[in-house]
């Protein structure tokens, strides 16, 4: 028994490899959006026929995480801070501030404009 316990607990995957994947959705303002997060902490952003290439960072030893896209290397050539949770096994929401230079604190109503939730694909 405690071993098949230590062999279910080793396979659970950290928050980071849970973002790997594709993830689709819809936000407030009736965008559809995707997210695409690679193993190597890239990402592409797409919305309709733009699709803008980034690289990615999460804490998840924050509550909530924080999610950070740069358009660089790192925060000198820009950077979007968000706070980021999974619901369930195959939904993710995001909350970005109306500006880029602030992070939010927690998540809010669902009609915040700011606020995305995307579906595993």
């Amino acid at each position: 028994m405690l071993a098949l316990m230590a062999l279910l607990l080793g396979c659970s995957k950290s928050p980071e490899n849970r973002l790997i994947g594709e993830w689709k959705g819809t936000d407030t303002r009736g965008k559809a959006g995707t997210i695409i997060f690679n193993k190597d902490g890239s990402a592409n952003l797409i919305e309709g026929n733009q699709v803008v290439e980034v690289t990615w960072s999460l804490d998840a030893s924050k509550d909530p995480m924080h999610l950070d896209f740069f358009r660089g290397k790192d925060e000198s050539d820009g950077v979007m801070r968000m706070i980021a949770r999974f619901i369930g096994e195959s939904k993710l929401q995001l909350r970005k501030s109306r500006d880029v230079e602030t992070r939010p604190a927690n998540f809010t109503s669902s009609e915040d404009r700011n606020q995305l939730i995307l579906e595993r694909q």
